[in-house]
């Protein structure tokens, strides 16, 4: 056995993984429409709680959207290449402006 060496959580790339980990589980956490009614429900399963919005393989771009109950609905967007997007445009479910709740671009991470 070898002890953990918490130092190491200070360096910079690590320190901020842990922000960011934290900041995802907080928005996950405060937003019922990320997980409420989830429990019980298999893969695939249809219901008005989830919309695809954008699936776009090319771009590495998909977007969705989850609702619950009279929350205001959350939006999610995910960019898995590497390459920004700039003007980068789709249908989004609502009209009006969307609240960003947690972007990996942020110089914090």
């Amino acid at each position: 056995r070898q002890p953990l060496d918490w130092h190491e959580g200070e360096q910079p790339p690590r320190r901020q993984f842990c922000t960011w980990l934290s900041d995802l589980l907080a928005v996950y956490r405060h937003h019922p429409p990320l997980h409420a009614g989830d429990s019980g429900r298999g893969l695939g399963a249809s219901d008005d709680s989830f919309e695809w919005v954008e699936s776009n393989k090319d771009a590495c771009v998909l977007a969705f959207v989850r609702r619950w109950r009279r929350d205001r609905p959350v939006l999610v967007i995910v960019n898995f290449g590497s390459q920004e997007h700039r003007n980068y445009t789709f249908c989004a479910p609502h009209y009006g402006e969307w609240e960003v709740l947690l972007n990996s671009d942020d110089g914090r991470y």
